[in-house]
């Protein structure tokens, strides 16, 4: 997919967001943007034995109930990194 198509289907998904994945959105590309401008790679290698790790541990949490609603996660990365963007 060429790159004008894809910020063509970005803009119609963000018109029709609700209120919480617009802040979840908006948390994302604006801790991006500022990984941006002090050159942090956010997207970091990983083997197939760490990913698959990862999801067994989640797997794990989630059997154990340790979870959290959309609410929680946005509430939490506003608070993280208020006034850091």
């Amino acid at each position: 997919m060429k790159q004008s198509e894809i910020k063509k289907e970005l803009h119609r998904y963000i018109d029709e967001a609700d209120e919480p994945i617009l802040n979840i959105l908006h948390d994302v590309l604006a801790e991006y943007a500022n990984n941006k401008k002090k050159n942090v790679e956010l997207v970091v290698p990983m083997t197939k034995e760490a990913y698959e790790s990862m999801i067994k541990k989640a797997g794990e949490q989630i059997k154990r109930g340790e979870v959290h609603t959309e609410e929680e996660v946005s509430a939490h990365l506003r608070k993280k990194y208020a006034g850091k963007l």
